[in-house]
């Protein structure tokens, strides 16, 4: 009864310490995966930031190149009056 008792014993143990190493595991995969998403959170928002950069330079390049031509149309326009 107590060799039985004993051998019960020994394979909760086991169970229990293999619990405990696949638990470890798992944080650790947990954790590496929280990592990964601040990573990427991380590289949308300068994506993000340049997207804006590059939308903002496209404006002012437009503006650029429209003024002379509307002065012109509106000169042509004068003249033709």
């Amino acid at each position: 009864m107590t060799s039985r008792l004993n051998r019960q014993l020994a394979d909760v143990e086991f169970a229990r310490s293999a619990l405990e190493r696949q638990k470890s595991s798992l944080e650790s995969e947990l954790s590496a995966s929280r990592q990964e998403v601040a990573g990427l959170k991380s590289t949308v928002a300068q994506m993000s930031a340049a997207q804006a950069g590059i939308e903002a330079e496209l404006s002012a390049t437009k503006v650029t190149l429209l003024l002379p031509l509307n002065f012109m149309l509106c000169c042509r326009m004068t003249l033709e009056d």
